[in-house]
């Protein structure tokens, strides 16, 4: 078997057989596709030890608010604009974003320390 993997693929691109596979964070509107849902999805704040060390580790939303973060964002991933732990949600208020962009681009932002990743 041989496989490509590609950081921004939604819908259209299995419409258009650019791909044969997606996971997508949203239910597509195409009728011509069939659809398994493969449950919730749930992030868990990561940082390196490294970024941890230098910074601190934010035990609190209003901490997490203090440090810089990664988010993914994207074509088929807006920026977070709420962060949920069971059923209370928050806004998600951040110092700044280190980075935003794909996952893969996110965890070697993380694993350099950058910030906080929020959604890998």
């Amino acid at each position: 078997m041989e496989f490509e993997l590609l950081s921004e693929c939604d819908h259209e691109d299995i419409l258009s057989g650019r791909a044969d596979l997606a996971l997508l964070p949203y239910r597509p509107p195409a009728r011509d596709l069939v659809l398994w849902s493969v449950g919730v999805g749930m992030n868990l704040p990561l940082a390196s030890p490294e970024y941890l060390k230098t910074f601190g580790t934010p035990h609190t939303l209003e901490e997490l608010a203090g440090h810089a973060v990664i988010v993914r964002s994207g074509r088929n991933d807006p920026v977070s604009v709420e962060l949920c732990r069971g059923s209370e949600r928050r806004p998600f208020v951040y110092k700044k974003i280190a980075f935003a962009g794909d996952a893969i681009c996110g965890k070697a932002a993380a694993l350099l320390s950058c910030g906080i990743a929020t959604d890998l």
